[in-house]
C-alpha cells in the first residue's frame, strides 16, 4: 500500500542487533512474495495459497503389428503420466500425416497413469509414416512443457506386385523360354522371385528375376511368378 502523503509511520525492526525505532515522514510500496500467508482487517480476511505446478507427461508406448502391412488394423497405445500431487485435466491430441485420431478432454488422477488405445486402418499409406501426441490446455499448469509432446515414426509396408513377362507366346517342343520378372513392384525392393510354369514345374524362391524353361509336351501352359519382399509378404 501507499501511505498518505506526509503521514508520519513508525518502523520498527527485530534482528539480533539491538532493536532500533525511528520516526520519520515518507512515501512506501509493499512487494512481498509468499508462498502462504494468512491476513485480517477492516472486517476482511483473506487467504493466500501456494501455487501449484502440474507435471504430465505423455508417451506413445507401442504400434502393434510395429510393421503394418496396407489395409491392416493397427493398435496405437498412448500412456498420461501425472507424476504430480493434484488431479489434472487436459486435452489430448494423437494425428498422423493425414488425420487427427483423437481429440478429446482427458482427467489423469494424481501420480497415476492412463492408456488409450487407438485402432489406425492402414489402408493407402504405404511407405513411411509417423504418430504424434500431444497435451495441451493442462491444469494445473505443468511445470515441464517439454514431455508433452511424442513422435513415433514408422512404416506401413505395400504389397509386392508380380509382373511377369516372357520373350514369346509359342514355342517348339524343349525349346526355352525366358521367363522374366524384372517389372515386378515394390515401394521398397522385392527380393525374392519363384516361377510356376503351369506343366507341374516351378522354381524354388529364388533371388534372380528371371529363369528359363522348355516345354517337352504340346499344349497351351499358363504360367504364374509370385514375388515376395524384404519384409516376408508375397
Amino acid at each position: 500500500p501507499t501511505s498518505p502523503t506526509n503521514s508520519r509511520v513508525a518502523v520498527s525492526f527485530d534482528s539480533q542487533a539491538p532493536s532500533v525505532t525511528t520516526t520519520r515522514s515518507f512515501d512506501f510500496n509493499l512487494t512481498m512474495t509468499m508462498t502462504s500467508i494468512e491476513a485480517e482487517g477492516a472486517g476482511t480476511s483473506v487467504t493466500v495459497s501456494p501455487s501449484v505446478d502440474q507435471d504430465l507427461a505423455v508417451e506413445i508406448l507401442s504400434l502393434a503389428p510395429t510393421l503394418p502391412r496396407e489395409g491392416e488394423l493397427a493398435d496405437l497405445t498412448v500412456r498420461v503420466t501425472n507424476v504430480g500431487d493434484e488431479d489434472a485435466t487436459a486435452d489430448l491430441e494423437v494425428l498422423n500425416s493425414s488425420a487427427s485420431l483423437m481429440d478429446e478432454a482427458i482427467e489423469v488422477e494424481a501420480s497415476t497413469q492412463e492408456e488409450f488405445v487407438i485402432s489406425w486402418d492402414s489402408t493407402g499409406s504405404v511407405g513411411d509414416n509417423f504418430f504424434v501426441a500431444r497435451l495441451t490446455n493442462i491444469a494445473p499448469q505443468d511445470s515441464d512443457s517439454t514431455n508433452t509432446n511424442d513422435r513415433l515414426d514408422f512404416r506401413v509396408n505395400g504389397r509386392p506386385q508380380a509382373n511377369l513377362t516372357a520373350n514369346v507366346t509359342e514355342a517348339l517342343n524343349d525349346e526355352l523360354i525366358r521367363f522374366d520378372g524384372a517389372n515386378s513392384t515394390d515401394e521398397r525392393a522385392v527380393s525374392a522371385y519363384r516361377f510356376d510354369f503351369g506343366d507341374g514345374n516351378q522354381t524354388d524362391w529364388q533371388a534372380d528375376n528371371f529363369t528359363e524353361h522348355g516345354y517337352n509336351e504340346s499344349g497351351d501352359y499358363l504360367a504364374r511368378l509370385q514375388v515376395r519382399d524384404d519384409d516376408g509378404w508375397v
